[in-house]
């Protein structure tokens, strides 16, 4: 690769190709001809890609200046993918970095630091979306993805996804090219706006009728069964039931201390929070929990191992699509109305609905939940000032028994 030299005055662009193409004349009456393009990976002070030359030979070799321009666009379009063609000579001898490496740098962090669980669900998930949706980056170099790239992808993507679903590709490539920004493998990254006006708020949660037909389905799957009741009398996320463990269970207060996945994550210091126990499943409890050690996690296999996400997340949707979400699908087989579908999260927004229904107050539901902030429980709009124990124990969508 050549630089500038002494001779600047020399150096004329090519009547035909412009800027692109630039021709030196040398003292001897020969012409030198460059190749002349934008550096991406090379950056001035302010960002912007330095110009450089690529000497491509003499006009006594016979080099053309139609050959020359040619040998310039192959190099843009190598750079644009992320590529380098053979014949240029870096001064580093460093790969170029592409989105995909880029990527793959970013989940290594990510499951180098996972809690217990994530790299099972959410790095899984993330990688099936890089894989299925943002494969049209891979190759090309992050900072090299313009604004223009964004807006297209949005549109082709919502013509066959929900803009929810949308919204879920661009946090995963936001997450990605800011990871390269705070690492300084990337100097700058277009703007990236999601889609807005999208109501996320789930609406769908289980009657009484529909948790006892969900119990009579269980009845032989005592795991599922546990998992469930825990769920609606605590109304915590899956992955903080699965991470209950025998000591975090009194069972004489009927308590059971939870762990805050989201707060660990964000690095509190006390990421726990407290939950309470219906009295119609402390019997079952007790005989679920019976000979565990106090470290142990309370979903275990028969064989001591402990219950795989998946296999909690897979069987109860399995179930909640036969009850509940036949009439949801579209012509193609497909279920897109994501408010009104049954899924696991149901169970936590079943837990607050029917505490609302009983007049419990804002501030009770939002400790239960866990909840941050008060505006993320005004959708629990009925209330009245009720203390989160009694309120427990006042539900009656335990009464049923596990087996008949």
């Amino acid at each position: 690769m050549s630089t500038s030299n002494n001779s600047k005055n020399k150096f004329k662009n090519s009547g035909t190709h412009k800027y692109a193409v630039q021709l030196y004349y040398k003292n001897d009456g020969d012409i030198v001809y460059y190749a002349v393009y934008r550096d991406p990976f090379d950056l001035d002070k302010n960002g912007k890609p330095k110009k450089k030359r690529y000497k491509v030979g003499l006009k006594s070799e016979g080099i053309t200046e139609r050959y020359v321009k040619n040998i310039r666009d192959e190099i843009v379009v190598k750079l644009r993918q992320g590529q380098l063609p053979d014949y240029l000579k870096r001064k580093s001898t460093e790969e170029i970095l592409t989105f995909s490496k880029l990527a793959d740098l970013y989940f290594k962090e990510r499951a180098a630091n996972h809690l217990d669980g994530e790299e099972n669900k959410n790095i899984k998930n993330d990688k099936s979306i890089l894989k299925n949706h943002l494969s049209i980056f891979l190759k090309r170099h992050p900072q090299l993805i313009t604004n223009g790239d964004i807006i297209n992808f949005k549109i082709e993507k919502l013509k066959i996804r929900a803009p929810n679903t949308v919204n879920n590709m661009l946090t995963l490539l936001i997450s990605i090219l800011n990871y390269g920004v705070d690492n300084n493998l990337i100097q700058a990254k277009p703007k990236i706006k999601k889609l807005g006006g999208i109501d996320n708020a789930r609406e769908r949660w289980f009657t009484r009728e529909e948790i006892f037909l969900i119990y009579d389905h269980l009845k032989d799957n005592l795991i599922l069964a546990i998992f469930v009741k825990l769920s609606l009398s605590t109304g915590a996320r899956l992955e903080t039931i699965r991470a209950i463990k025998r000591k975090d269970i009194n069972l004489h207060e009927q308590t059971v201390t939870l762990v805050d996945l989201k707060g660990k994550a964000a690095g509190k210091d006390n990421a726990t929070y407290l939950g309470f126990l219906n009295p119609d499943i402390i019997n079952e409890l007790t005989e679920f929990i019976k000979g565990l050690k106090p470290n142990a996690y309370i979903f275990q296999y028969e064989n001591g191992n402990r219950v795989g996400v998946d296999y909690i997340q897979n069987n109860l949707q399995k179930l909640f699509d036969q009850l509940f979400n036949e009439h949801l699908k579209d012509s193609d087989g497909k279920i897109r109305d994501r408010k009104n579908k049954a899924v696991i999260h149901t169970l936590r927004h079943t837990f607050a609905t029917h505490l609302a229904k009983e007049n419990t107050s804002m501030n009770t539901i939002q400790k239960l939940l866990n909840h941050s902030d008060i505006k993320m429980t005004d959708r629990y709009a009925k209330f009245l000032p009720e203390k989160g124990v009694n309120a427990i124990k006042q539900l009656d969508i335990f009464t049923q028994k596990l087996t008949q």
